[in-house]
């Protein structure tokens, strides 16, 4: 019966029984699940790289929005832009 359409012939005599129906379904769920399986995790060589560069990333991207304040700050201070720019001969 999976994925196969009841004729109108057919439907006239069969009834779905939810009762019946659970319990075939409950009986076959072990051998459809998953949960208890033991499953080894294989990570290639690329995706450890990935996953490593990913980690790096996130943490640059952390201190920049940490330090984008400060910057922001800086820029928007003439005198201390002014004092900078002396300071680096510009």
């Amino acid at each position: 019966m999976a994925g196969h359409k009841i004729s109108n012939g057919d439907r006239a005599y069969w009834f779905v029984k939810p009762e019946k129906l659970k319990k075939i379904y409950l009986k076959a769920l072990p051998y459809l699940s998953i949960d208890n399986a033991k499953v080894i995790d294989v990570k290639s060589d690329d995706v450890k790289l990935i996953e490593e560069f990913t980690k790096c990333s996130d943490l640059y991207e952390e201190q920049m929005l940490k330090t984008m304040p400060i910057f922001e700050a800086l820029r928007d201070n003439p005198d201390i832009m002014d004092a900078l720019n002396e300071r680096i001969g510009k």
